[in-house]
């Protein structure tokens, strides 16, 4: 649980699908706007659909179930 996981460009997408669950929420909400981070603007994160960002604090929108868009 590297602060920058070991990432050293921004990303077009981020696929994190089931991966969450596994996560309380404030755990899940800190891998998300680390994440973020490393995510270009208008780029994507995919979340499996049981998982959501539901009161979290991310420059995320979701666009469509389980897709976010960084904006």
């Amino acid at each position: 649980m590297d602060e920058d996981y070991n990432m050293h460009e921004k990303m077009d997408i981020i696929f994190l699908r089931n991966v969450l669950i596994y996560f309380d929420k404030p755990t899940q909400e800190r891998i998300l706007a680390r994440l973020c981070k490393h995510l270009k603007p208008d780029g994507y994160i995919f979340l499996g659909h049981t998982e959501n960002i539901f009161k979290m604090n991310l420059p995320l929108l979701q666009t469509a179930p389980a897709t976010y868009k960084r904006i």
